[in-house]
């Protein structure tokens, strides 16, 4: 068997082979052939630091967005909201591989969620999980972080939700060395 197919694969390879086209340069009457080199490229593939430059972004830029983005990474830290409307639930995160969610809900909320995210919700949550594995069906509820511990709880018509994020706690002190670990800096 291993015979046989060894014999279809090199018929298969030697009629590819024989159809590929003749890639050769062919001479032209009265024109003599040249050889054309690739252009030599003299300079190193641009970094990712360079390419921050190129956007327009450099020093001067950085240093005038250095305290505004201390401001938002302190902000970013943690997260809190309440909400009202029918539902029942409970919801413990230690990052998303650790939670335990049952929660269902129809809810307007309100609350501070960074400067990133409204600070307002209207939607609900359909959610069921254990550890890294739980569906989850949310249409316009509130902002999760996949790093942060969050506590959360709704009964009958009243329901809130605080959360701190670690992840968001180092990106803060590190940003005083100039270190944006969440990639968020403006």
């Amino acid at each position: 068997m291993r015979s046989l197919f060894a014999l279809l694969l090199a018929a298969t390879l030697g009629a590819c082979a024989s159809t590929a086209p003749d890639l050769a340069p062919t001479a032209v009457p009265g024109v003599p052939l040249q050889k054309v080199d690739a252009p030599a490229r003299d300079e190193p593939p641009p970094s990712a630091e360079s390419a921050k430059k190129d956007e327009g972004r450099g020093f001067l830029m950085g240093a005038l967005l250095y305290l505004p983005n201390r401001v938002v990474d302190l902000l970013d830290v943690a997260k809190v909201g309440v909400d009202a409307g029918p539902g029942i639930g409970v919801d413990v995160q230690a990052t998303s591989a650790l939670q335990a969610r049952a929660m269902w809900n129809l809810s307007v909320g309100v609350g501070f969620q960074g400067l990133r995210h409204l600070p307002f919700q209207v939607g609900t949550i359909a959610a069921l999980g254990v550890g890294p594995v739980g569906g989850v069906g949310d249409v316009g509820s509130w902002s999760r972080s996949k790093t942060g511990f969050r506590v959360g709880l709704h009964v009958l018509i009243i329901g809130a939700h605080a959360e701190v994020d670690p992840w968001e706690i180092l990106d803060f002190v590190l940003g005083f060395l100039t270190i944006d670990i969440a990639a968020d800096d403006f």
